[in-house]
């Protein structure tokens, strides 16, 4: 991994804001989807949860 970063930069040059037009954009989508991922994952089981606590509520129904 770092033979690639330091290949890329020496690639691009010493021009540090060229390397961060570069690069930053792809490191962002990744990190995008990786927290979109855990997201989706937590929104799955919460939802999945809530549904069962109102579907045992509505049988044990407290009236």
């Amino acid at each position: 991994m770092d033979n690639l970063i330091t290949t890329k930069f020496n690639d691009v040059g010493l021009n540090i804001n060229a390397f961060i037009q570069v690069f930053v954009p792809k490191f962002s989508l990744v990190l995008g989807a990786i927290f979109g991922g855990i997201a989706l994952l937590l929104n799955t089981f919460a939802g999945r949860l809530g549904g069962r606590m109102n579907k045992i509520d509505e049988i044990i129904g407290d009236d």
